[in-house]
């Protein structure tokens, strides 16, 4: 869980700076788009625009991709938990598997 805070904490860094970047090339582009009209050219497409945020669409997608990953860091803290318990239910390496109490099954 903790390795997905982090992740998430990069991530909304990257898109903090991504947005700033944005700003500023949109904000060059004003001053070369002014500087094209006052030599006399003429342009003849819509300045861009920054997104006001995801859509609808990526929201969905990035809520069920975050729910996919907490339920699979949950199945492995589960895991590590039995394994830290001696609880575990998993094969060894030569196949078995243990009991409870640390005895093969038979």
């Amino acid at each position: 869980m903790g390795g997905l805070t982090e992740e998430n904490l990069a991530l909304k860094g990257e898109v903090r700076r991504l947005t700033e970047q944005c700003s500023a090339l949109v904000g060059d582009n004003k001053k070369l788009r002014g500087s094209v009209t006052a030599a006399g050219g003429v342009i003849d497409t819509l300045p861009p625009a920054l997104p006001a945020g995801p859509t609808e669409e990526e929201k969905k997608a990035a809520q069920a991709a975050g729910a996919k990953a907490a339920a699979e860091a949950m199945t492995q803290a589960k895991k590590a938990a039995a394994l830290a318990a001696g609880d575990s239910d998993a094969e060894d390496d030569d196949g078995s598997k243990d009991d409870d109490d640390g005895r093969e099954d038979e």
